[in-house]
């Protein structure tokens, strides 16, 4: 085939690919009929969410055009004009935090900090010629990072794994970089939902702690962390082991020679800028931690207030910047922001968060037909099954939707099941609880999962091997489900 040909049959298909992309987000709306209450405006939002899926699932478009076509559309619906649309997007606190969590992370990538911490985690004599030990314990790493520091925790550890990456040369968009995104960006999600009263688990745990209020039960912290817990040790250890049992290729791993990356002196030795880099990260993220300790009602707490975890993160990177050596910036903050934010996944982010929230709008139907199909089904069945059923259709439902929306509708549906549960057979509802949130923080699968799904979907490893994706991201999605189904249910029963 000459270069001519080549050309004409890559454009050919180009034009068939973004003809259907735009037809799903302009024209779907129009010509599909409409179903189970749903709203026009629903429809359209239907339309508008798998035509941005399709598109983005193509390399060849990017991720701003279709990004970019997307606010178009959503301009051209009942529900935003330019104004609340840029509020919903550029003014919403996930786009913001991730946009300081990025610059955050580059100060530690260019410090070397992170640099640093890749090889000292490859350097330890404990995980020395263990590969799938190394991938737990990263894995561990990762949920840790999740657990205290939410978004920008998923932003440091994937800028972590970048770096192993190159140290250990591995191909990038390669088999072991693929299994890695995917454990270590689902161990942080996970890891999100340890802490109840911060946070998305918070919005979830609204409809549930109302429920649980109003039949005299009092949610038990302790077993609902504990519930959280469990599952994600058992989670991050299911994984590892199945990464050995698929034979993923850890050689350069196994053979990975310390040596290499630690020079004649055989010691690693931190910079005074690398040290400072990493005390201000910790800084950072130490605002999660501390509240997630502290009682609300004490006048700390109340103090803290004023502040999120958005302004913390501002806090710390003017701390930063704001710092000399030898008279001069520790980092030019200027060239920080421009090379440190990856303005295609913010646009995705910000674009998936107005279709999340339009998707879980109470006026466009979707919500109200979501609720019509869900309550029959959780009617009288023995416990088991309706832990499998609950785990099944959240999950799924919520790598579909928004998983707040989600997490609130079956939150709010099946809690009055789960309590009848507790006083007939005796289960522990705070167990039922954990398990909902759980479902819902399993989000990993499309674009409008969670506000922070972009930032592992956009990965080129993830983006380019759709295959990779639906079958081993699809079984990680259905091996969770038996997961959560088994632990939960039998935790419910003897906690």
């Amino acid at each position: 085939m000459s270069g001519t040909e080549v050309k004409n049959n890559y454009l050919a298909k180009y034009i068939v690919k973004l003809a259907i992309g735009l037809f799903l987000i302009f024209g779907f709306g129009m010509v599909c009929p409409s179903w189970g209450g749903i709203s026009r405006t629903g429809i359209q939002t239907i339309g508008i969410f798998f035509g941005l899926i399709f598109l983005l699932s193509n390399s060849e478009f990017g991720l701003v055009l279709p990004s970019l076509i997307g606010f178009i559309a959503v301009l051209l619906t009942d529900i935003y004009d330019p104004t609340s649309l840029m509020a919903d997007t550029f003014g919403n606190s996930t786009v913001v935090q991730i946009i300081f969590a990025y610059v955050l992370c580059q100060t530690i990538i260019d410090t070397g900090a992170g640099e640093f911490i890749s090889k000292w985690l490859l350097t330890r004599k404990a995980l020395n010629g263990r590969p799938y030990l190394f991938c737990f314990v990263f894995l561990c790493a990762s949920w840790i990072m999740g657990a205290f520091a939410k978004i920008g925790g998923i932003v440091f550890v994937l800028a972590l794994l970048d770096s192993l990456i190159d140290n250990l040369k591995y191909d990038k968009e390669g088999q072991f970089n693929r299994w890695m995104s995917l454990g270590s960006f689902v161990a942080a999600a996970v890891g999100m939902a340890l802490i109840p009263f911060q946070g998305l688990p918070l919005v979830i745990f609204g409809a549930i702690l109302s429920a649980m209020e109003q039949s005299g039960i009092e949610l038990n912290y302790a077993v609902y962390m504990f519930s959280i817990i469990a599952f994600s040790l058992a989670f991050v250890a299911l994984f590892s082991v199945i990464m050995k049992l698929c034979h993923v290729d850890v050689e350069k791993l196994r053979r990975f020679d310390a040596r290499t990356m630690i020079g004649g002196s055989g010691k690693l030795h931190m910079t005074r800028k690398q040290i400072i880099a990493c005390i201000i990260f910790l800084f950072a993220i130490a605002y999660s931690v501390v509240l997630a300790f502290v009682d609300a009602e004490s006048p700390f707490a109340q103090a803290m207030a004023t502040f999120d975890q958005c302004t913390w993160f501002i806090l710390a990177l003017a701390i930063f910047f704001v710092l000399r050596e030898d008279g001069k910036p520790l980092l030019n903050e200027e060239k920080t922001f421009r090379g440190g934010i990856s303005w295609g996944i913010v646009l995705a982010v910000c674009i998936f968060n107005v279709i999340g929230s339009m998707l879980a709008n109470p006026e466009v139907g979707v919500r109200g037909w979501l609720n019509s199909v869900l309550e029959p089904v959780f009617s009288g069945l023995p416990f088991p099954v309706f832990m499998l059923l609950i785990c099944f259709v959240s999950t799924i439902a919520t790598n579909l939707f928004a998983n707040a929306a989600v997490g609130l509708i079956v939150g709010t549906l099946t809690m009055p099941f789960a309590i009848t549960y507790s006083q007939t057979i005796g289960i522990n509802p705070t167990v039922y609880g954990a398990a909902v949130t759980m479902s819902a923080m399993f989000s990993f699968m499309t674009m409008a999962a969670a506000g922070y799904v972009p930032l592992f979907l956009t990965r080129p490893c993830i983006q380019k091997n759709q295959k990779f994706l639906w079958g081993v991201g699809g079984s990680t999605c259905i091996g969770g489900i038996l997961l959560m189904t088994i632990v939960f249910t039998v935790l419910a029963y003897i906690l």
